[in-house]
């Protein structure tokens, strides 16, 4: 929870805050903070933290309304960005789409993971809170997987760097 005395500290220290982009897809408010095209400069933009899902598991868990919501909100949120946008997305697509949008944002730096540039799922996921587990901090990312999707990944960022970074 982010309560006064938090906020307070933020604003004395001027410390960048953080953001995630997708929390932004709870709701239709056009005003919500969590939206990449409502970020502040002071802010480091994350599609995605060592504690979170990943993207493509946020996808999939969502339900049908909640999928309506997301893509909704994407719609709007490239829209606001001069993000290019078409209905027809595949999963991957929108995983892209989110990637985007955080670096078009105006936070201060944007952080891409590599679970996220390699659209992967629940297998990639590095950590579970609070869980006492074997899989957690020991996900390892296969280096054959950067042999069929190195290219376009470096495409990808380029394009996206070039556009909104410089």
């Amino acid at each position: 929870m982010v309560d006064e005395d938090f906020e307070k500290l933020m604003k004395d220290t001027n410390y960048p805050g953080m953001k995630i982009v997708t929390q932004c897809f709870e709701n239709d408010d056009p005003y919500n903070i969590r939206r990449p095209s409502n970020y502040s400069y002071n802010y480091f933009s994350y599609t995605g933290t060592h504690d979170s899902p990943t993207t493509k598991q946020f996808i999939e868990e969502l339900d049908l309304q909640g999928r309506e919501l997301m893509l909704r909100v994407l719609k709007n949120e490239c829209q606001k960005l001069n993000v290019e946008y078409n209905s027809n997305l595949t999963d991957e697509e929108i995983i892209y789409k989110i990637c985007e949008l955080n670096v078009a944002s105006n936070s201060k730096m944007a952080v891409l993971t590599m679970m996220d540039l390699l659209a992967l799922g629940k297998e990639a996921r590095i950590n579970y809170p609070s869980k006492l587990s074997d899989d957690n901090w020991s996900r390892r990312i296969d280096k054959l997987i950067f042999t069929t999707k190195s290219s376009s990944i470096s495409n990808f960022l380029k394009k996206i760097i070039k556009k909104y970074r410089n």
